[in-house]
């Protein structure tokens, strides 16, 4: 019997560990460009859209890790064209360069997410197509709320329109009562979740928030903004917006490769548990 209780322990302890990925849970944080330069010297005049700031491993417990790998360096020579183009529209510096940006995501928090996206394509392209599966302009718009011309609204009303549309809400966080950013929890198949109830960030005082005007898209972006391409005022468009590298995709062949590894691994330890069961038995 204490053989037997040697090898579950052995097992349980196996899944634990091979299933670990190195965090919990991850955040997509998007911000409201004319909100950051109403308080940052920009170079770049923001568009009236939520932009990416990043896709974030983050603990359970709270807190995050980072900077996990600085031998693995960004480069633009690592993304394909395509996908660096929407990007530029899509992830934009408004106080440096893209590059610059992407190499300081990356670099803080991408290397920590190579469990779950295992190349710098992987993780960018990723990036992006959460950032049109859950469009934050569209969610606001199918609420009869366009953020171009919205001024303030309460935040109980743009959560309720969030969740609405997505069946969750991301935390909101002001600066100074304007709307600033919103962050998306996802767990680690990529499904929006409701964050944890010790994430730390601002709240928006007063219960409500200004929407800083923006700049139009230019016409360069516009097919990567369906609100920019909405002819009907619906929020809506005929086509669908998937991420410019082809699509990462939850459960694709990265993740079935960590489903491999990760088998392998149980079935190892419990053929080395069984081996000691049987040497205590015999």
């Amino acid at each position: 019997m204490k053989a037997i209780a040697l090898v579950i322990l052995f097992l349980g302890a196996a899944a634990a560990q091979s299933t670990d990925l190195g965090f919990d849970y991850l955040v997509l944080v998007r911000q409201w460009g004319p909100t950051f330069c109403s308080f940052n010297n920009c170079n770049n005049q923001p568009v009236a859209e939520f932009t990416i700031h990043g896709l974030w491993p983050n603990y359970a417990s709270g807190g995050y890790p980072e900077n996990c790998d600085p031998s693995d360096k960004f480069s633009t020579n690592n993304i394909p064209t395509t996908l660096l183009n929407q990007m530029g529209c899509e992830w934009v510096s408004y106080t440096g360069t893209n590059a610059g940006f992407w190499s300081y995501e990356w670099g803080k928090h991408g290397t920590c997410a190579l469990s779950l996206f295992p190349t710098q394509e992987d993780y960018f392209d990723a990036s992006i197509d959460l950032n049109n599966k859950y469009e934050a302009t569209q969610a606001l718009e199918a609420s009869n709320i366009d953020p171009a011309t919205a001024s303030t609204q309460p935040i109980s009303t743009l959560q309720n329109a969030f969740k609405s549309a997505w069946g969750v809400s991301p935390v909101i966080t002001c600066n100074g009562g304007k709307l600033f950013e919103l962050w998306l929890c996802l767990d680690t198949d990529l499904n929006a979740i409701t964050c944890p109830s010790n994430m730390n960030y601002s709240k928006c005082s007063g219960g409500a928030a200004t929407f800083p005007q923006g700049n139009e898209v230019p016409a360069v972006c516009a097919q990567y903004y369906p609100s920019a391409n909405d002819d009907d005022g619906s929020g809506t468009t005929s086509g669908g917006s998937g991420g410019g590298g082809g699509g990462f995709l939850p459960n694709s062949a990265a993740v079935s490769t960590i489903s491999t590894n990760w088998m392998s691994g149980v079935m190892g330890i419990a053929m080395s548990a069984l081996t000691v069961a049987f040497k205590m038995l015999s």
